[in-house]
């Protein structure tokens, strides 16, 4: 327990006695202040430590290597964001699967008739060097 002018270490979160008689813990999770009110200290340290593990559990840890760090630091500083902004706007930016289907299909289906090759190994060459102009 912390007393009175010691600071808990960074994201161990807040615990105030409100001016009601109720505790209040704060946490920062994700960016976003969370939290939590109990009628004890144990209740709201209960809570807190439950959203710590939480947090714990979707937490995820990747060695991207120092030049690829770098490059994600400096965007972070011309923001003005933290890295991890950084990398949540660029996961939040990857399309979602059901949209980018649902959008092939919509094309598929909005396409002009072609003509089809009947020899199946026709058609499969005409796919073949369809695909090397689409990813070369």
């Amino acid at each position: 327990m912390a007393g009175k002018g010691t600071r808990r270490p960074r994201g161990a979160g807040t615990i105030i006695l409100r001016g009601d008689g109720r505790y209040e813990a704060r946490l920062t999770i994700g960016g976003q202040r969370r939290s939590f009110y109990g009628r004890s200290r144990r209740e709201v340290e209960e809570a807190l430590i439950a959203a710590k593990r939480k947090r714990a559990e979707e937490q995820i840890t990747v060695d991207v290597g120092e030049e690829r760090y770098e490059k994600v630091q400096a965007e972070a500083e011309r923001r003005g964001v933290s890295v991890e902004d950084v990398i949540l706007d660029a996961l939040d930016a990857l399309p979602s699967p059901l949209p980018v289907r649902r959008a092939a299909l919509e094309a598929i289906l909005a396409a002009e008739p072609m003509p089809v090759p009947e020899d199946p190994a026709d058609l499969r060459r005409a796919l073949d060097e369809a695909h090397e102009r689409f990813f070369a």
